[in-house]
């Protein structure tokens, strides 16, 4: 028997409860990941089940999750509902096991509703909608002009809070009140009250990348996360079923994001290489291209070693500079253009060797030959480093080691498969 809070999808669901062989669900999956429709939807289309069954195994799966009903219980539950042609809940009611609260049909809907963000009444015509034409709550109640985007982004946020542990409902609830009270972030109000949300590191989540690489819109993102959240599926692999992202760029996507937990990259120099990379260059590459390249305060000690080593900034001036910084809050490297210590064109050059050392594409004598070689040739340094052939070397040796990257908040090492394959049946969300 299934433990309470067990992980799975809609096609094991429909297979626990009979209705589906494991030949339907595998015909099925290779349909969806060809078209980027939903496994449920083109079980629908291929007259396995029927759209109501698929909607009482999205409402039982997130019981399941949210620890209410076992998987054993579900199963049963979705057999009922399409032998008798009866709703989930009456179902549920027959085998003793409804939960002892009413339970919404929408998480997101229920988080709305109890923050008074929208009536019920709202919450149900807007559910019709949403089945109707196929598009995520979030989405029609933006459409209708019910909610603001960064209302929807805000009760999604706290739904994912919810989902890993971090607030319980309560907490959540009041935050969203608070938020539309005080017209600040779910964040801001969660700080007030005293809850960690886990932002205050260097981070980016992988959506926000995403659309600040230009590859999705907000809305698009948002919907992806609701439906991410709906089936537990991961973000990535909801942007991957819909056609928006394929898994190289996931894979180099979460390297950036690991780079940028570990303040290797700042945010925006993220961004820059993922746009360098979706035009056809490789990471090292695109790391040595980085236009106007800034430091962060990690980052700044590092660079002052360097620039001293190769004999571009006195070890007096770098310390200066780095007092000053610390003390009004510039930027190392800004420090060091104000006061003229260094030009801007070799501050660049050592910025982009020192982010190649970081991701240990150069070494330090590497690095100081490269950057001398272009500060009295004036060659661009992606091109000094393709001549000398350090770029290339590296990058075969990292392509045969396991890439470190960041799932949520859990660093974990991933080895890629020799030939990468989407699998819409693993849930990794």
């Amino acid at each position: 028997m299934n433990t309470l809070g067990s992980s799975m999808l809609i096609g094991d669901l429909l297979r626990g409860a009979k209705l589906i062989q494991i030949h339907d669900l595998t015909n099925a999956v290779q349909v969806a990941s060809k078209t980027g429709l939903p496994v449920g939807r083109v079980l629908v289309m291929l007259g396995l089940v029927t759209s109501e069954t698929v909607h009482a195994a999205l409402q039982a799966q997130s019981l399941v999750r949210d620890r209410l009903i076992t998987m054993e219980v579900a199963t049963k539950a979705i057999g009922m509902v399409a032998s008798y042609r009866i709703d989930l809940e009456r179902a549920l009611e027959c085998l003793g096991s409804l939960p002892g609260r009413e339970f919404e049909t929408n998480k997101l809907g229920d988080l709305l509703v109890l923050a008074g963000l929208i009536t019920n009444d709202c919450l149900v015509e807007s559910l019709k909608t949403s089945q109707h034409l196929n598009l995520p709550l979030g989405r029609i109640l933006v459409l209708k002009n019910i909610l603001k985007e960064h209302t929807v982004e805000a009760a999604l946020n706290a739904q994912v809070l919810l989902r890993d542990g971090v607030i319980d409902r309560k907490t959540a609830v009041a935050a969203l009140k608070n938020a539309r009270k005080t017209h600040t972030s779910l964040e801001s109000c969660l700080t007030a009250a005293g809850v960690d949300s886990g932002n205050k590191r260097q981070t980016i989540r992988l959506g926000e990348l995403f659309v600040l690489a230009e590859i999705v819109t907000e809305p698009d993102l948002l919907a992806a996360v609701e439906i991410g959240l709906n089936e537990g599926t991961q973000i990535g692999q909801v942007l991957m079923q819909f056609g928006f992202i394929n898994s190289d760029t996931l894979e180099t996507s979460l390297k950036l994001q690991e780079m940028v937990h570990k303040h290797s990259l700042s945010v925006s120099q993220a961004v820059q290489v993922l746009r360098l990379y979706l035009q056809g260059v490789d990471i090292p590459h695109a790391i040595a291209s980085i236009a106007e390249p800034e430091v962060n305060p990690v980052q700044a000690v590092g660079l002052a070693e360097v620039l001293y080593l190769s004999g571009l900034v006195p070890q007096e001036d770098t310390e200066k500079a780095l007092a000053i910084s610390y003390a009004s809050r510039i930027p190392f490297n800004k420090v060091l253009l104000q006061y003229n210590m260094i030009k801007e064109e070799a501050l660049n050059v050592a910025t982009r060797c020192l982010l190649l050392m970081g991701e240990n594409l150069l070494t330090a004598e590497e690095a100081i030959v490269a950057m001398h070689h272009c500060i009295w040739s004036g060659t661009e340094l992606v091109v000094v480093l393709s001549k000398m052939g350090w770029l290339e070397e590296q990058q075969r040796k990292e392509n045969e080691d396991a890439l470190p990257i960041l799932l949520g908040d859990t660093p974990i090492t991933y080895t890629p498969p020799p030939t990468p394959e989407f699998n819409p049946t693993a849930s990794i969300w």
